[in-house]
């Protein structure tokens, strides 16, 4: 366990390189190597590789205080009372936000064709993967965290995704090297980003177990209504 006192506030990675990794990509387009749109994805590489820029930040708060409506982290007040339950008992919570570049997201931006769009839409996907895998492994490195917990807006169950522009006040000063914005809604630019909270906690969890949206490509585990149910109820 390392020391509080001795562990940094902020983390910063814009350096993470970019590694093209044939078998998720198959995965991700549910195609062979073979397939016209795997082999159209290997030609705009070419084209994406420069713009691709895995990345993330985070800062550290030391445990938040509950009220009413849910918890307060940083001089910020959260509502959730589901949010605040997971929270209550982390000595530290971290803020983050992790992305795939702006630079990518411009190209998709301008890009016409559909299903070049949905080809690059895939590889910047494929970064934001890579950060968020850099930000576990650092978490461990840097502050400690063994087994890491992520919580993210509209995913906890009464926690509502307009409170992601949250996350970024108490990111201010970070996230804006990465060239990221938060609209009122909570839509995140880039797309391919997230951003939350994350702690470390001894007993494997899963957001998405009691998030109830089914079409979501970045569900990394079965949605559990039993566990849903209490929560909503408790």
């Amino acid at each position: 366990m390392v020391k509080e006192d001795s562990l940094p506030c902020d983390l910063l990675r814009v350096d993470i390189p970019f590694v093209f990794d044939e078998r998720i990509m198959q995965g991700l387009l549910h195609c062979a190597g073979n397939s016209r749109p795997y082999l159209r994805c290997l030609a705009l590489l070419e084209q994406a590789r420069p713009l691709l820029a895995p990345a993330f930040a985070v800062r550290r708060f030391s445990a938040g205080d509950l009220t009413d409506e849910g918890i307060r982290i940083g001089g910020v007040s959260f509502c959730g009372k589901v949010l605040a339950d997971m929270l209550k008992q982390a000595e530290n919570i971290y803020a983050y936000f992790a992305t795939c570049g702006r630079d990518i997201a411009r190209l998709i931006q301008k890009t016409a064709n559909y299903l070049d769009r949905y080809l690059l839409d895939q590889l910047a996907y494929m970064a934001y993967l890579q950060a968020m895998d850099q930000l576990a492994i650092q978490a461990e490195s840097v502050f400690g965290v063994k087994r890491l917990t992520r919580l993210c807006a509209g995913s906890v169950v009464d926690w509502n995704v307009d409170e992601i522009k949250k996350i970024f006040i108490l990111l201010d000063g970070l996230y804006q090297v990465l060239g990221a914005e938060v609209w009122d809604s909570g839509l995140i630019y880039p797309l391919k980003s997230t951003a939350g909270f994350f702690y470390d906690t001894e007993m494997a969890f899963e957001s998405c177990t009691i998030c109830p949206m089914l079409a979501c490509e970045t569900r990394r585990a079965p949605f559990d209504q039993t566990r849903w149910v209490q929560m909503t109820n408790s």
